[in-house]
């Protein structure tokens, strides 16, 4: 492993939304050995981490895609909408599996990226790298919020939102 991550600027508030203790407290371990510092806030419901977007203001957002009792999709374009800070902050949902699909519907919802299961290190900083060394513009139109889906910001002229 490089170190890559560790030369970033720590983020002070991450949040992490899986319903599965398990998956969040390995992905909490993951963000605390490049961040030590960092304050990882967990919920396992949508409700729950709303009020804890509200509350703590996040600067970064993991959300698992599905799971018992949360919808990933609806948690996010829920917390786009949001009128908090927090509606900005980069978000990456935790897939299972990437199928073209649900890397579209997630996009559509306001994910900046995608990390799938399992989680390796490499994987995290690489999604940690390209939400933090490559910001994007955000978007609050009638049919979507969230970053420009142009993941490159290319000059292709203005989103149609």
């Amino acid at each position: 492993m490089t170190g890559q991550g560790r030369r970033r600027a720590p983020l002070d508030r991450i949040l992490v939304v899986d319903p599965n203790l398990a998956t969040a407290k390995l992905l909490a371990g993951l963000l605390r050995s490049l961040w030590p510092a960092a304050q990882v806030y967990g919920a396992q419901d949508a409700e729950k981490a709303m009020l804890l977007a509200a509350a703590t203001q996040p600067e970064l957002v993991f959300v698992e895609a599905s799971g018992p009792g949360l919808d990933g999709l609806a948690f996010a374009r829920a917390l786009r909408r949001a009128d908090f800070d927090a509606r900005e902050a980069p978000l990456v949902m935790v897939l299972a599996e990437a199928r073209a699909a649900q890397v579209l519907a997630a996009r559509e919802a306001g994910a900046h990226e995608f990390l799938r299961r399992p989680i390796a290190m490499g994987d995290l900083e690489r999604r940690l790298e390209a939400v933090s060394g490559r910001p994007r513009d955000f978007f609050d139109g009638p049919h979507y919020v969230g970053p420009d889906p142009r993941r490159f910001n290319s000059a292709r002229g203005p989103l149609d939102a």
